[in-house]
């Protein structure tokens, strides 16, 4: 058995959502591909770069459902995870033998009672949900673009 670190996140987010901010943070090409022979399971490999991640949407803990991702224990595992936790929030156990986490309560912790245009803002233009001239820019070609004509 190895070290591995691992990431839960709240089961919300989409892959598409996991892999626009491990884009957005490692500045690396991210693919995907369903794990070998579970194709009928939401299990997949994601490659960021040259390193793999193992990532299962909707795994079952004693807590209740998350997305559960595992990718091997060294410092760029660590701030691979790290740095997608400060964006999305959830649980880091740096090292899943010392069964020790870290709750890291990211910029869309709150996403809730986030409307869906500052997801958007957030995840997909990379904006800081603390620079207000950014979101209320954001937000006016939002509106503009969606107004009824």
């Amino acid at each position: 058995m190895s070290v591995d670190t691992k990431l839960y996140l709240n089961p919300r987010w989409e892959l598409r959502d996991i892999v626009t901010v491990l884009e957005r943070t490692t500045q690396k090409e991210v693919t995907i591909k369903h794990c070998d022979g579970k194709e009928l399971l939401d299990c997949f490999e994601v490659f960021v770069g040259k390193r793999r991640i193992f990532l299962i949407v909707n795994s079952s803990l004693p807590t209740g459902s998350a997305t559960y991702m595992s990718l091997g224990s060294d410092d760029e595992a660590i701030k691979i995870f790290k740095d997608v936790a400060e964006v999305l929030g959830g649980i880091l156990m740096e090292n899943d033998c010392d069964g020790e986490c870290e709750i890291i309560e990211g910029a869309m912790w709150e996403e809730d009672k986030l409307p869906f245009f500052l997801k958007c803002a957030i995840i997909d233009d990379g904006i800081n949900p603390d620079d207000i001239d950014a979101l209320k820019k954001f937000v006016t070609e939002w509106k503009n673009k969606h107004r009824s004509n």
